[in-house]
């Protein structure tokens, strides 16, 4: 994968491995028919991995002999159903994989360490729910180096194995870190010939600026049509919450997928239990994909011992 910033028409970013992590949900089986999507677009291969850990039952046998077996049955098990979701009729062309890890998500994203893109879905849990059981989207994407595709919970109101990106939203702070998302958004919308629209919000707290970001505003996206002259890029400034101005711009543009940075944090498994941040809210409520990218680059990208990735087939 290729990532830079300022890039030309040559230079965007091309995704050659796309992981989809399922936990075998509704939610994850959306994902990845999106995931399916880019795959077709990006001639890109697609690793459908899972991760697990085994319960107490496993160890309950009274031969240790039994124990393996029932750990190698529940492994057999998990496989099995990859493979069957592998074979799915809407990937049909499409060359999968698939991996199986035990442990959490931060164990799977290890073998998954050369993968350019994870494709994720959400329910969208918020409030209560989400401070007892936190997100492992939003778990994902704060703690891995690569861009995360969220497929939250009114994407299913779609059809995506008919979907088309003809409009995306990249939604930016105007700040130069905040350009590691460009070459991801310009990428999307080149491979698709999709309108680019370019919006910054103003918080209500700091209206004394907005001619200044609009400013600001117009010149990047005059910067970017440079990049992509074949894509319409459009540009907008509104006023209000960022995550309710995103979520707004998107429904009235209307956006196919929408491109948002999220912030990393050494925090991250308190933060995912607690309220989250802009991009979590947005994936978790819009009605199309979010591809978050975010701005810590921590990630191990050794195999594990223990853990197994192969072709499904």
């Amino acid at each position: 994968m290729v990532a830079v910033s300022g890039v030309s028409s040559n230079q965007l970013v091309r995704f050659q491995k796309i992981a989809v992590l399922t936990d075998f949900s509704e939610c994850a089986g959306t994902a990845l028919r999106y995931a399916a999507i880019l795959a077709r677009s990006y001639e890109a291969q697609i690793c459908l991995a899972h991760a697990y850990v085994p319960t107490f039952a496993a160890f309950a046998a009274p031969d240790v002999s039994l124990v393996y077996k029932a750990l190698d049955d529940l492994r057999d098990s998990l496989e099995k159903r990859l493979r069957e979701q592998a074979r799915s009729a809407f990937l049909a062309g499409v060359k999968c994989s698939i991996a199986v890890s035990v442990g959490g998500t931060d164990d799977l994203m290890k073998v998954l360490g050369d993968a350019d893109i994870v494709v994720v879905g959400t329910t969208g849990k918020s409030g209560f729910e989400k401070a007892i059981f936190g997100s492992t989207a939003e778990s994902i994407f704060r703690r891995v180096s690569v861009p995360v595709l969220i497929v939250g919970p009114g994407c299913a109101r779609t059809e995506p194995a008919k979907a088309a990106i003809h409009k995306v939203l990249y939604a930016t702070d105007l700040s130069p870190r905040s350009e590691i998302c460009f070459p991801f958004a310009a990428s999307i919308a080149h491979q698709y010939r999709a309108s680019l629209l370019v919006l910054h919000a103003v918080p209500d707290d700091r209206l004394m600026s907005i001619f200044d970001a609009e400013v600001k505003a117009q010149q990047c996206a005059d910067r970017y049509r440079k990049s992509i002259p074949e894509c319409e890029v459009l540009c907008s400034v509104e006023c209000g919450s960022p995550g309710k101005v995103i979520l707004d711009k998107a429904n009235d543009f209307p956006a196919d997928m929408i491109v948002v940075g999220a912030r990393g944090s050494e925090f991250s498994s308190i933060a995912c239990h607690l309220g989250g941040g802009t991009a979590y809210h947005v994936a978790a409520h819009a009605h199309c994909p979010v591809l978050t990218v975010c701005r810590l680059r921590t990630v191990n990208s050794g195999k594990a011992d223990g853990n197994r990735s192969h072709s499904g087939s």
